[in-house]
Parts: C-alpha cells; structure tokens; sequence
C-alpha cells in the first residue's frame, strides 16, 4: 500500500490521521512541520503528502509547491478549516482539499481520491 507523510503542527491530528490510514492499510510517517517534512522527504519517497494549511514557518501552499518541484511523482493534498477553496493559490488546480474539522468516516476515501487522481504535472 502507499506510502504516506502526514504534516501538521498538532499532535492530536497527527495521531488521529496515523490510526485511521494504518488501519487502511497505508505506511506512514509523520512530520510536526514543513521543515521536518523537507528533511525526511529528502531520504525517503512517498506516494502521497497530506499537509495541514496553516502551520508556524512554511506553510502547506508552500510545502505543497516544494514538492511539486522537488518530487514531481508525488502527489498533495491539504487539510485546513480556514481556506477550503484553495482561494488564491498557485497551488491549486493539483489542490486536493480535505476540511477541518473532517469526518472520521471520510478520510481514507479521501487519501484514495488523492492517490487516484492524475498523476502531478
């Protein structure tokens, strides 16, 4: 199954995320922010890095923009409760936007429309 980075600044969602998508099946590691995610994406590969928005220092439009550039084949997607629409991103037609607070439910079909969705151009 795909190999997956969740990065937020909030432990409990980082936590929550893991539980949910290893149960589904998924491998994952997790980063506290965009720096450490940086880090570990430059010894590790992942199909797909699911970031929280608004984070201290980078934030995810900005992770999500260095990842397209630096690794081209690995697909984002974000989560946020502030700016679900992706207004103003240069980011967005490959924004793939899960909403805060989410459902429970509705996480691991996220993570496979993300991971399903045309590969990143």
């Amino acid at each position: 199954m795909a190999r997956i980075l969740i990065v937020d600044d909030e432990a409990p969602i980082l936590r929550l995320l893991t539980r949910i998508l290893s149960r589904a099946g998924f491998t994952i590691r997790t980063a506290a922010d965009a720096a450490e995610a940086v880090k570990i994406c430059s010894t590790e590969t992942f199909e797909l890095v699911l970031s929280d928005v608004v984070m201290p220092g980078m934030d995810g439009h900005q992770l999500a923009q260095w990842v397209a550039g630096s690794y081209p084949s690995t697909k984002t997607a974000l989560m946020t409760g502030f700016d679900t629409a992706c207004q103003g991103c240069a980011y967005a037609p490959r924004c793939h936007v899960l909403a805060k607070p989410f459902d429970v439910g509705e996480v691991v079909t996220f993570v496979r429309d993300a991971l399903a969705s045309a590969p990143a151009s």
